[in-house]
């Protein structure tokens, strides 16, 4: 709630900016586009989605009004991605998320960016979402191909989880199980044992190695 009511009153003091006639300047543009997707992701994980179309639409519309660049354009639709793919609205998270990524690559941003590469991960879940599992495969062996052998990036685009779920709807299972082995691991050792997300791989490598056949 604080960090709410931060956000809320970091917005109103742009927004007084701009309807009293002073332009942003580029790091003034950056933070109010931080400060309402801040916004947005927090009512998100409020669950007060209602709330996080309203913050939404207050973005696109600030947008425009303080004509914020494209690197900030990027970062909204991104944000609203997120918020799409909260709702299930797989097909339209995934095409927000590309569009995101579209202005990212017209900016100069290389495609192994940090930013970038968060977006071909949220493109990948989106694609799961739809059950599109080959296109799925491709964006994960596309970023593969992207990075190479350097090890920093190669880590950068792991996605295991991602990976192993895709794996599994492309019925590579022993691959699948493998990587929600290596899922349980290191959920056990950040959560706990008896951690939702740690039953979760379990189950799913136990449905991987049932359809392997192991």
């Amino acid at each position: 709630a604080e960090a709410l009511q931060r956000a809320e009153l970091n917005e109103r003091k742009a927004v007084a900016m701009l309807a009293n006639g002073f332009a942003l300047n580029s790091t003034e543009q950056s933070d109010l586009a931080d400060i309402i997707a801040q916004k947005i992701r927090l009512f998100q994980t409020m669950g007060r989605l209602p709330d996080a179309e309203t913050a939404l639409g207050d973005l696109l519309r600030l947008s425009r009004e303080a004509q914020l660049k494209a690197q900030q354009l990027g970062r909204i639709y991104g944000t609203a991605g997120i918020l799409r793919f909260g709702q299930r609205e797989f097909l339209q998270a995934e095409q927000l998320a590309r569009k995101a990524d579209l202005v990212y690559g017209r900016v100069g941003k290389d495609a192994t960016n940090g930013e970038r590469t968060w977006l071909a991960q949220d493109i990948i879940n989106a694609l799961v979402g739809q059950k599109k599992w080959a296109e799925a495969l491709r964006e994960i062996e596309r970023m593969d191909e992207l990075v190479g052998d350097d090890r920093k990036l190669k880590q950068q685009v792991k996605f295991t989880f991602e990976r192993a779920i895709v794996y599994f709807g492309d019925q590579r299972y022993t691959e699948a199980a493998k990587l929600f082995g290596d899922e349980v691991w290191s959920k056990a050792k950040k959560f706990g044992e008896s951690h939702f997300f740690t039953a979760e791989a379990t189950g799913l490598q136990g449905a991987a190695l049932w359809r392997s056949g192991v």
